[in-house]
């Protein structure tokens, strides 16, 4: 996988079918939606990335789809230009617009290094099942927090009664000790 970084110009590519081969060490996994990139191919006006199934590599014209963070770009993979989204803090993933057996068209996040693709649900639920546990985290950090300002309270308190307990028992031994004096 060529992972370089090309301004979006040509939207209309060659009637010419290309055909590249990613040299992958990678083995099929079995899962769906989940494999090596093995072949990219060009056919007609259609891109095509072939895992264990064919993708049909688009470009998203409704920009309120592309996820927030996210900007259009082309990446150059098996040396054909590829329209990809980009998100400036991420550069491991890259998200692709393509569509699975001419099914309604979906985001896949490609891994450059690993060279996976992997529907962006997946990473999507697992980004909203870290954004609840971090969520579960901060009530319990708020909770925990109001635990120990009752407990530094309430250990405040029992300090000032057991002062105020001492210096009571204190002045009952001197007047205690001030009697003895006098009956002697």
């Amino acid at each position: 996988l060529e992972a370089e970084d090309t301004e979006q110009e040509d939207k209309n590519p060659t009637d010419e079918t290309e055909e590249s081969v990613s040299e992958s060490e990678e083995q099929e996994t079995g899962q769906e939606d989940h494999a090596s990139v093995v072949v990219i191919t060009k056919e007609k006006d259609k891109l095509y990335l072939t895992t264990q199934t064919k993708l049909q590599v688009l470009e998203c014209e409704d920009s309120a789809l592309i996820p927030e963070g996210y900007k259009a770009a082309s990446m150059l993979i098996d040396g054909m230009k590829v329209p990809v989204y980009k998100n400036e803090d991420e550069t491991e993933y890259v998200l692709l617009y393509a569509s699975k057996d001419e099914a309604d068209p979906t985001f896949y996040v490609l891994d450059v290094a690993e060279q996976t693709v992997s529907r962006a649900h997946e990473i999507e639920s697992n980004t909203a099942r870290i954004q609840e546990l971090l969520d579960q985290q901060k009530t319990l950090k708020a909770r925990y927090n109001r635990q120990i300002q009752a407990v530094s309270i309430a250990l405040f308190v029992v300090t000032i009664v057991a002062l105020i307990l001492f210096i009571i028992l204190i002045k009952l031994h001197q007047k205690k000790k001030q009697n003895r004096s006098k009956r002697i």
